[in-house]
């Protein structure tokens, strides 16, 4: 079997977590400390929240924004459901702007005319290791004082123009979900440049508190804390990111493989008539995340591909859903699927093929095989 997306494990992190283990401290403590460094070394961001996933990175992103109930966030349908969950638990509104057929990201010149009185933010989602147009929504979100919200889960590593994503940023959010670019097993960031969102995003992250376990149980530590405002169980453990540190010193090794196995996919399915590749943009310098092909057959439809592709051995996948077409959002919102017509010709066609540090060049070709062989 061939899966979709497996993160790449070698004795480096196996070693790494035996060592916390060992030491007995597994909760927040210095190797998370030092996770964080290592972020903002790599992206050049002044300041590193690590947390518990990247949801909790947006909630908490979305608290330090001044988001609260009745104001109004943009963002896009085509997206993961906490980017939605998030915005809701302030009891904020989700106001949708359709995508871009070229990179299945926002289209920043749909946004100025869904800004109203009660727009509080911009939350821009970062898809498939290709950025949102940060340049046009910084000087929006400048023109009507508003708050931008990066949901980079699909985005360590890629750069906008030659800036990290993260690296100028008030709000980014990081996944480190297995099947993301670097993993902690389950895990997040907030990254930002300042010090008063990093202040309060550290204490909201550990239930308020003015103090994590390390600060106040090392040997250096102090019993006294006091809690400000009353915050989430949201912190990373030292076992998650001793995981973390490891793969970062990975990292560039793991750029370049998903780089061969990027070209090799569009070398190879760029000839076939049935299938278009997702294009990007040109202000993205891509860590590539997904392989993301369109259908256009006239006799397999996508749900059609992606079964005859599991027949085959071969585990594929959908991003995403649009968000409003579950039931939960129906029930909350009025929207229409003709309101978003590029998000429903991207959903009706796009899957992401098996991708990921893991996947050998040697799985990668049967793919290609199994394409041809379905469509052909």
């Amino acid at each position: 079997m061939i899966d979709f997306s497996l993160p790449k494990v070698t004795n480096q992190e196996i070693q790494a977590v035996t060592e916390v283990l060992r030491s007995k401290w597994l909760t927040t403590g210095y190797k998370t400390q030092a996770f964080a460094q290592a972020i903002n070394s790599y992206v050049g961001s002044k300041y590193c929240v690590c947390l518990s996933s990247c949801t909790a990175a947006l909630h908490v992103a979305l608290v330090c924004a001044g988001v609260k109930e009745g104001d109004e966030v943009i963002t896009t349908p085509m997206t993961f459901v906490s980017t939605i969950n998030t915005i809701l638990y302030l009891k904020a509104t989700p106001v949708f702007v359709d995508i871009k057929p070229n990179d299945f990201i926002l289209n920043e010149a749909l946004i100025e005319s869904k800004i109203t009185k009660k727009t509080k933010a911009i939350d821009a989602v970062h898809y498939g290791g290709f950025s949102a147009n940060l340049q046009v929504l910084r000087k929006l979100c400048k023109r009507y004082s508003l708050e931008l919200i990066e949901d980079a889960a699909h985005a360590f590593g890629t750069k906008h123009q030659d800036e990290f994503i993260g690296e100028n940023s008030k709000f980014c959010c990081f996944s480190f979900y297995p099947t993301k670019n670097i993993t902690t097993i389950e895990g997040g960031a907030l990254v930002t440049n300042n010090e008063e969102v990093y202040k309060r995003a550290s204490s909201l992250g550990l239930h308020g508190i003015s103090k994590d376990s390390w600060k106040r149980y090392s040997k250096d530590g102090s019993w006294r804390y006091d809690v400000a405002e009353i915050g989430f169980k949201y912190n990373m453990t030292d076992v998650e990111a001793a995981v973390g540190i490891a793969q970062l010193q990975n990292i560039t090794q793991m750029q370049v493989h998903r780089e061969k196995l990027y070209t090799l996919y569009k070398e190879n399915l760029s000839q076939i008539p049935e299938v278009s590749l997702l294009e990007g943009n040109t202000y993205s310098k891509p860590f590539r995340h997904l392989f993301v092909i369109k259908i256009n057959s006239p006799k397999v439809t996508r749900d059609e591909f992606i079964e005859k592709m599991k027949q085959e051995n071969i585990v594929c996948s959908v991003h995403f859903i649009p968000v409003y077409k579950f039931t939960a959002y129906k029930n909350l919102f009025d929207y229409k699927e003709k309101d978003f017509p590029e998000t429903e010709r991207a959903f009706s066609s796009c899957v992401s093929l098996p991708f990921g540090s893991d996947l050998s060049l040697k799985d990668a070709k049967k793919v290609i095989d199994a394409i041809k062989k379905i469509l052909r």
